[in-house]
């Protein structure tokens, strides 16, 4: 579908013209399913400053059944440009797929983004539309990074569930201020078995984390725990 729109002050002379189309695929191929979408966008804007801001979307899945085992990968992506402002353009991509039967599966996935925004207290945050960015803002970080992940879960028997999941991050991020390479990579495993009414629970997880502009190592920070517990109905 594609929807416009325009706006306009009553002097004709400032206005705001929006574009937005997108477009959706599903179909069947024997046993393999396959969607998609795409999407963009452009505005154009007069108002107090002028820009012109546009992006775009897409995803798309593919999945298959192999006997007992089903089979699934996706793949996303988008990327937006302020045109006044130098730089502010972001960009996003990730990759996924999985295995899974009856009683275990098995997931992995990647990702990688670039762009750059305005160091905040909530962190890093996109350019505000309207706001140019100087060539040597003060305050504004370029960054990018990648990202790895993979997931396991298994019900082997009743009443028994185990999972486990790993991502690590390499990242930068350079402002005038200083630049750093940083990294993180954090691990969970959990269990938990039911027998009856009563559930046992248990867990590990470690977390990595370090910043090459703080000149110290990577902080280390993992963590154990172990519970029992059990519902009753009064009713």
């Amino acid at each position: 579908g594609i929807n416009i729109s325009k706006s306009s002050l009553s002097s004709g002379r400032e206005s705001m013209t929006g574009l937005l189309s997108n477009v959706g695929y599903f179909r069947r191929f024997g046993a393999w399913d396959v969607t998609g979408s795409f999407n963009y966008s452009r505005n154009v804007q007069t108002f107090l400053v002028a820009y012109t801001s546009s992006g775009y979307s897409y995803s798309g899945s593919v999945s298959r059944r192999f006997g007992r085992v089903n089979w699934n990968g996706s793949a996303s992506g988008s990327k937006s440009l302020l045109s006044q402002a130098l730089g502010s353009d972001t960009f996003s991509q990730s990759y996924s797929t999985g295995l899974s039967s009856r009683w275990v599966g098995v997931s992995a996935g990647y990702s990688r983004a670039r762009g750059s925004g305005i160091l905040t207290s909530q962190g890093i945050t996109a350019v505000p539309l309207g706001v140019p960015a100087p060539e040597s803002p003060i305050g504004f970080i370029f960054y990018g990074g990648t990202t790895y992940s993979f997931g396991a879960g298994s019900t082997p028997i009743k009443g028994l569930t185990v999972n486990g999941n790993y991502a690590t991050t390499r990242s930068d991020t350079f402002s005038d201020a200083s630049s750093s390479n940083n990294r993180m990579s954090q691990g969970n495993v959990f269990l938990q078995y039911m027998f009856r009414k009563v559930y046992f629970t248990a867990g590990y997880s470690r977390l990595l984390q370090g910043f090459s502009s703080t000149g110290i190592p990577p902080n280390v920070v993992a963590s154990y725990y172990a519970g029992v517990s059990r519902w009753f109905n009064f009713f």
